[in-house]
């Protein structure tokens, strides 16, 4: 038992502190990773509220009454037929901007809207059956394309129509 080890002290606590604080930085680290965005330090970025189309309203509401009048039940409106209907405003814009700069003025989404549903039945009597949304915002392009048919002046006709 002559020769037995000997231990620095100073030098074994200072590895303990670099293996502890190493643990430390590593344990941070992994729950920085597995964290909720909401327990970061960083700040979250604000959502951006995307402005809401003036014709929503307008356009949804005239369906809904024009569902009950021709149904006579009343329409169940679901987030996705709001998608719908922002769709369809888009669709109408576009059709507006086909009439042409010097009647455009006098024209506007919630007009074509009410236009259409008022043609519906005569124009597409298969979709007035099944009436929907959806299926409104499928054959739109048909829908109008046969308002279009056999007029010499759409446009003129459109205006007439809508007074």
């Amino acid at each position: 038992m002559g020769d037995q080890m000997k231990f620095d002290l100073g030098s074994s606590t200072q590895a303990l502190e670099h293996i502890h604080n190493a643990i430390k930085e590593l344990h941070l680290a992994m729950t920085q990773l597995t964290a909720p965005a909401d327990m970061t330090d960083e700040p979250k970025p604000k959502p951006v509220k995307k402005k809401p189309n003036p014709w929503h309203m307008p356009v949804k509401t005239h369906f809904i009454d024009y569902y009950k009048k021709e149904k006579g039940v009343d329409y169940y409106f679901t987030p996705k037929d709001g998608v719908i209907v922002n769709r369809i405003i888009e669709k109408l814009e576009f059709v507006i901007r086909g009439i042409g700069q010097v009647h455009r003025q006098d024209i506007n989404v919630d007009m074509v809207w009410q236009n259409i549903l008022r043609k519906l039945k005569e124009s597409e009597p298969w979709v007035y059956e099944n009436l929907s949304l959806t299926l409104i915002d499928n054959k739109l392009n048909e829908i109008v394309a046969k308002m279009k048919d056999g007029r010499d002046d759409y446009k003129s006709e459109l205006l007439n129509r809508m007074s």
